[in-house]
């Protein structure tokens, strides 16, 4: 009797007991792993050899996409064998690169050991490929503020977390639509996969504006993708020199209203 069990990584941990003697399925929860197209994806099983003897074991797999990089790892060594002593237990981990134009899509794979005698047993497992562009906001501020009149500033961090270069990169937010964005850079024109980018971003706000909280979503989109949106609390307070200004300009204008009637009367 041979047992399979998923250790680490993207996997569902299930212990599988199935008898060594033909090819079976084992009756059990599907281990399953995630990851994108042109990224690696790993589950981790451990083989264990119940029998008297010592036995080597080849190691395979089957069902997944067209032009995957599989390769086994034991303890570090990439392997195509696998030797396991009298009532023992060996670990190894399958590890499939995906290729950047995989179809996206959820994939039942299967591991496949063949022992030395014969003996044949496999598992399944599944793969769900995900679109190889991801954006992410990696940093943000979460509070910010600033009275009517004037500038709030925010930075904006965003993360390539896809397994493709991502290109035109721009920042938006849902703003009342008398408040102005602008943002340096204005875009970025290519981030590739691990990098990161800033945007330093400002937005104007009219003197006119009354006191407000105000959530705003911030997000990136480039020409592939556009990143999960983050929601930032934005506070905005009367500005304490808006009415003394308001009033002398109310004045200013009365006044004239008041000189030109005056000369219009003496006409």
């Amino acid at each position: 009797m041979n047992m399979f069990k998923t250790l680490s990584g993207a996997v569902i941990a299930a212990a599988i007991s199935i008898l060594l003697v033909g090819t079976a399925w084992a009756d059990t929860i599907t281990p399953a792993a995630m990851a994108r197209a042109g990224a690696r994806a790993s589950l981790t099983f451990e083989v264990s050899n119940d029998t008297a003897a010592k036995h080597t074991y080849d190691l395979s797999a089957r069902g997944l996409p067209a032009g995957v990089d599989v390769t086994f790892v034991e303890s570090g060594p990439v392997v195509a064998k696998l030797g396991v002593g009298a009532r023992s237990s060996v670990p190894v981990t399958l590890r499939a690169v995906i290729p950047v134009d995989a179809k996206v899509a959820k994939y039942k794979g299967a591991f496949l050991v063949t022992r030395d005698d014969g003996a044949k047993v496999q598992t399944p497992f599944s793969l769900s490929v995900s679109n190889k562009y991801a954006l992410k906001i990696a940093s943000i501020s979460k509070n910010i503020s600033a009275f009517s009149g004037q500038d709030l500033t925010l930075d904006v961090t965003v993360a390539n977390s896809g397994a493709a270069v991502a290109t035109n990169l721009t920042p938006s937010l849902n703003i009342p639509s008398k408040w102005v964005l602008t943002s340096s850079p204005e875009f970025v024109r290519n981030l590739s996969p691990g990098q990161e980018a800033v945007f330093h971003l400002k937005v104007a706000v009219p003197a006119s504006q009354v006191a407000i909280y105000q959530p705003v979503s911030v997000a990136v989109a480039s020409d592939q993708v556009t990143s999960p949106a983050s929601s930032v609390s934005v506070r905005v307070q009367n500005n304490p020199a808006y009415l003394p200004i308001a009033g002398a300009v109310v004045l200013v204008a009365l006044v004239a209203l008041v000189v030109y009637f005056r000369r219009k009367g003496r006409r």
